[in-house]
């Protein structure tokens, strides 16, 4: 703020006076100096006009056998140091830049786009969407029912699970209600090593209904249940191979990372048994922990 009798001194004369000792600088020493002022003091309109009018003087003025600076003073530097020197109100206008957006737009903008981009997501479980993709699951023994069995409850288990998965409905219930959701009907390769002594694998195929709760933006929880059927090898003392069953249950979620591609990780209680059909039937029961890329289409 300057000026006499508490006048304020115009913005374009403080903008000229800025300019020229800027100008005089660069004459002295031969280099450019900017001189950081509030884009508030000069006004777009202030600048350049008074940058307009004082190049050309100065260019004018100058002697042609004088030698010229590597930046002359016609340039006003204005765009070399555009980084330094703010101007608002002048979008997109040659050698001058405007103030960067506000914090707050800043966040505004980002916020919509997450916006966009749940909504997005919300919309992949429409009755008739389909879904596929590769996840990967380990599993270890855990004690459950009758009896203890080191030998099955030292088994540690690793899946290889290609899905494919289809939504059944849309999305039903009160939106306004925490149970609002869908169901999908999906089915998943079970291709499963043992690491554990005495080895071996099961292979099948598992058949599971998941139902979504939605309205949770990029994180949409689930849970989820089914039966599996394949066979077993795996030479356990207390569980006959072949044949086998593999109902499971658990829960899980999908994070979103794009408008239709989500992280997908879930935990299940997994049990493999012939439902006494034949031979022993110990059962092999696991936490099994599966993670993977979902696509949705």
């Amino acid at each position: 703020m300057f000026g006499t009798g508490g006048e304020r001194m115009s913005g374009a004369s403080l903008a000229l006076m800025t300019l020229l000792i800027g100008c005089a600088f660069e004459e002295e020493t031969g280099f450019a100096f900017l001189f950081s002022t509030p884009a508030r003091t000069l006004s777009a309109f202030d600048l350049s006009r008074t940058a307009r009018t004082l190049s050309t003087f100065i260019d004018d003025s100058r002697p042609s056998e004088s030698p010229v600076p590597a930046f002359p003073c016609s340039q006003l530097w204005l765009g070399v140091c555009a980084d330094k020197f703010a101007v608002s109100g002048i979008p997109g206008k040659p050698g001058l830049v405007t103030e960067e957006a506000p914090a707050s737009e800043s966040r505004f903008a980002k916020e919509q786009s997450a916006s966009e981009l749940s909504s997005a997501a919300q919309s992949n479980f429409q009755a008739g969407r389909w879904n596929y993709g590769i996840h990967l699951g380990f599993g270890f023994g855990i004690p459950l029912g009758p009896g203890q069995d080191t030998e099955i409850e030292d088994v540690r288990l690793l899946k290889i699970a290609p899905v494919m998965g289809v939504q059944l409905t849309s999305p039903i219930g009160d939106p306004e209600r925490w149970y609002h959701g869908n169901f999908e009907l999906f089915a998943e390769g079970a291709f499963i090593k043992n690491f554990a002594e005495p080895y071996g694998y099961y292979a099948g195929v598992d058949v599971l209904l998941r139902y979504h709760f939605l309205d949770h933006g990029r994180w949409v929880p689930f849970i989820e249940g089914g039966v599996g059927y394949g066979y077993l090898d795996m030479d356990l003392h207390r569980q006959t191979d072949r044949m086998n069953f593999s109902p499971q249950i658990g829960g899980g979620f999908h994070r979103f990372f794009t408008r239709s591609s989500a992280l997908t990780v879930s935990a299940r209680l997994h049990h493999i048994s012939n439902s006494n059909l034949g031979g022993d039937n110990r059962g092999i029961n696991n936490l099994l922990i599966v993670a993977g890329w979902t696509v949705f289409f």
